[in-house]
């Protein structure tokens, strides 16, 4: 008799939640929306600290500082005939840095040219020296190496 009891409680709960969805959600978002006020008290988030370094202000630089040394490479780069040559010398330069190289092909279907555009990326991990390598940064870039047809232009 008590299993009926809870069958009919928890189809009578389903009823409610369908019929009142929009109550219920409403619901949650303003209690969502009071949560996170209350962070901004001092008596409740006293015990909370941020522990991703990337979001502390001041310790991550946005821009390149070596301006030379990008003014070479983009020289030594312009000077490289060929798709698959530029990709060799990219991954050339990942790997004198003690990177590890990647490929990845891909296929793009563009619907208002009515083509597609396949190719292959090459990418470069570094990982965190000194913890469970579970942290890295990805560097890539773009690089377009197909030839624009006239007849679209």
């Amino acid at each position: 008799s008590s299993g009926i009891n809870a069958e009919y409680g928890v189809k009578k709960a389903k009823h409610i939640l369908v019929e009142k969805n929009k109550y219920v959600c409403a619901l949650f978002y303003v209690a969502g929306v009071i949560g996170l006020s209350l962070f901004a008290d001092i008596r409740v988030n006293q015990n909370t600290f941020v522990s991703e370094n990337a979001l502390l202000p001041g310790y991550v630089i946005t821009k390149y500082q070596n301006q030379a040394m990008a003014s070479s490479l983009e020289l030594q780069f312009s000077r490289i005939k060929g798709a698959g040559e530029k990709k060799r010398w990219i991954s050339d330069q990942f790997r004198s840095l003690g990177l590890e190289v990647y490929t990845q092909n891909f296929t793009v279907i563009r619907p208002l040219h009515q083509d597609k555009v396949s190719g292959e990326n090459v990418y470069s991990v570094y990982r965190a020296p000194k913890t469970a390598s579970a942290e890295a940064i990805v560097f890539s870039t773009s690089l377009k190496a197909w030839e624009p047809n006239p007849a679209r232009l």
